[in-house]
């Protein structure tokens, strides 16, 4: 089930090194390589759409769905008001969401992630919105 969609969405990985081995169908790295010691790349990989779902959000960009499962999110935080961060797996990627407000974004993630759905299910960290 589809529940949010922005069609100006820009992904910004916090390890450079992940703009060196690009991005491809399938799941977003999870992982950190040793890049991740160094500054927080500020380089986005383009700008493409966001989708939110119930199992996943995916970033299309080019031709290509880079997957967010909700089961590797570890933490959501907001940074702006159209800005937010994701921590899936190890790795961290900023998600710079265009005119949409981060907040309803990371409402409805804590909702999927700790709704009724998913009673048991792990805590996940979110920023208070």
């Amino acid at each position: 089930t589809t529940f949010l969609v922005t069609d100006r969405c820009t992904l910004i990985p916090y390890d450079r090194a992940v703009l060196t081995q690009g991005l491809a169908d399938g799941p977003a790295p999870a992982t950190r390589t040793e890049d991740h010691i160094g500054a927080h790349s500020m380089v986005p990989l383009g700008e493409g759409q966001m989708v939110m779902t119930d199992r996943r959000m995916v970033w299309r960009h080019e031709g290509h769905d880079t997957e967010f499962d909700w089961d590797k999110v570890t933490a959501l935080h907001l940074l702006f008001r159209n800005r937010l961060i994701i921590a899936h797996g190890a790795a961290h990627y900023t998600l710079s969401l265009g005119d949409e407000g981060a907040i309803k974004w990371i409402a409805y993630a804590d909702q999927l992630l700790h709704g009724e759905r998913r009673a048991g299910a792990r805590r996940v960290a979110i920023s208070p919105f």
